[in-house]
């Protein structure tokens, strides 16, 4: 029995627990120190981490840090991610 695209996304939906996204721009960190907090958020349950450069006003180099969290380890992630 084939479902129909409808059901088959409102029955898989149900399947996956909420995930939280935390981003922020990072402009005065040495770049050095990104695999360093990479590392730390991935051993603190970060479930992905990505860097993606950017150009800010006035065309300062910038990065975006994003973090794919569960909503359990969101608080301590977004406590690295401020404190870092």
């Amino acid at each position: 029995m084939a479902l129909e695209p409808r059901a088959w996304r409102e029955r898989s939906f149900k399947m996956f627990e909420p995930l939280w996204q935390i981003e922020t721009n990072i402009d005065d960190m040495n770049p050095q120190a990104y695999q360093s907090v990479m590392n730390t958020l991935f051993d603190a349950g970060a479930l992905d981490v990505t860097l993606t450069p950017q150009v800010m006003k006035k065309n300062r180099p910038a990065i975006l840090l994003s973090v794919l969290s569960t909503v359990e380890k969101r608080d301590i992630l977004m406590e690295i991610v401020l404190t870092q």
